[in-house]
């Protein structure tokens, strides 16, 4: 008796089992189906729908800051207590800074290249008072006096080899005496100089105003309390956009220069040599197209449409924008150039992602058109050559029923 219980047992365990795989299995196939499945199916679609959106037009780029900066040598050596923070601004005659009396470390070898750099060219901190009024910084980089806004106009490429934003200096809470202990920077009229390239040259018209968006590089090096240190900041701080007016674009060296000019504040103004920039020309707002699938006939820019039918369509479009891999254009209408109104493509289109793939498509259609083409033709060919042959049959035997009546009316007038 215990053996076919046993025998049940087992039996009951093998169908848990087995549905507990199989619920595992299920599982598996769910997750290919809803994660995978529509990634891959993606990747192979060859058509798009287009749909509204904003186009940002701009450039990714490196830009130089110039301003007018004064920077003040510490009158005594000691520990140092910032009454005014970073980025304060202050009016002249206000006291930035408080200085106590104690031993202070030797400073480093990039804080002594700055300091030879402006020696003679510093302001002296008379009872650390400020001699104009200006945003305060605690960060200097020996290229105050070099770069300033008087010459932004006339500035190249070359005049900005080295300037690099590793080289700024965050000054400590030791002061040396005769080194930098803080500076000034005139908020009211700076200018960052760019390079983009010649191709969005029509992007940028003197007198126009742009949104620039800065972020740090890197960062600056910093002066400790007790010893030098250098430390490498991983994340990339941004510092918002700014607005400010083109006041140049010229070519040089096959990119265009553009030289901004600000009075804005931002946080990074007294800290920013270099900085990453985004220029934004402009924003437009149409249908998002991408830039692959546009293709020109007849000297027109357009792309190819699916119809109702399954064939492509060529349909002229009205560029209104480009950034890197998509273009903005208009909808359902457009003038062109000689002023004629055009129909165009609209939301929800099916777009060719790639208009070589149309020729192709278009060829194996016509291909089997005509194999099917051929074929009736072939069978009407061959109805027509039988009846050819029965008529012919038909004509010839009524005319030799013919020549045997006419035989036998012969012989009964022999007879």
């Amino acid at each position: 008796m215990g053996y076919p219980n046993l025998l049940i047992r087992d039996v009951g365990v093998m169908m848990r089992k087995g549905i507990i795989t199989f619920f595992v299995l299920a599982l598996i196939v769910l997750y290919v189906i809803i994660y995978l499945v529509p990634s891959v199916t993606g990747m192979l679609d060859s058509t798009y729908v287009v749909e509204y959106g904003v186009l940002s037009i701009h450039d990714d780029t490196t830009g130089f800051l110039i301003r007018n900066e004064t920077v003040y040598a510490a009158e005594t050596s000691g520990m140092v207590n910032r009454i005014q923070e970073e980025g304060a601004l202050v009016r002249r005659g206000t006291r930035v800074i408080d200085i106590s009396a104690a031993s202070a470390p030797v400073p480093g070898d990039r804080l002594r290249e700055i300091k030879n750099s402006l020696d003679g060219l510093m302001y002296s901190s008379h009872g650390n008072l400020s001699q104009s009024g200006g945003i305060v910084s605690y960060f200097v980089d020996g290229f105050e006096n070099k770069i300033n806004t008087e010459n932004a106009l006339y500035y190249r490429k070359v005049d900005f080899e080295g300037v690099t934003q590793d080289k700024v200096v965050h000054l400590g809470t030791n002061a040396t005496e005769g080194y930098p202990v803080f500076k000034l920077v005139d908020n009211t009229n700076w200018y960052l100089i760019a390079y983009v390239p010649k191709q969005s040259e029509g992007n940028y018209v003197e007198g126009r105003n742009v949104d620039v968006i800065l972020s740090k590089p890197k960062e600056t090096t910093k002066e400790g309390a007790e010893e030098e240190t250098e430390e490498s900041d991983s994340e990339e701080e941004n510092y918002g956009s700014v607005e400010m007016r083109i006041v140049s674009a010229e070519e040089e060296d096959g990119s265009i220069r553009l030289v901004l000019q600000s009075n804005r504040f931002f946080s990074g103004l007294g800290e920013l040599r270099t900085a990453n920039c985004r220029i934004v020309s402009a924003s437009v707002r149409g249908l998002l197209v991408e830039s692959a699938s546009i293709i020109e006939e007849d000297g027109k820019p357009g792309v190819y449409v699916k119809t109702k039918t399954g064939r492509y369509e060529f349909v002229p479009i009205n560029i209104l924008g480009v950034n890197d891999k998509t273009t903005v254009v208009s909808d359902m209408y457009f003038y062109d150039e000689e002023g004629v109104w055009t129909s165009t493509i609209g939301p929800f289109d099916d777009i060719l992602k790639d208009p070589s793939k149309r020729d192709k498509d278009d060829d194996a259609e016509e291909e089997t058109e005509t194999e099917e083409t051929e074929e009736p033709a072939a069978e009407e060919t061959e109805e027509t050559e039988e009846p050819t042959a029965e008529e012919t049959g038909e004509t010839e035997e009524p005319a030799a029923e013919e020549t045997e009546e006419t035989e036998e009316t012969d012989t009964e007038e022999g007879d």
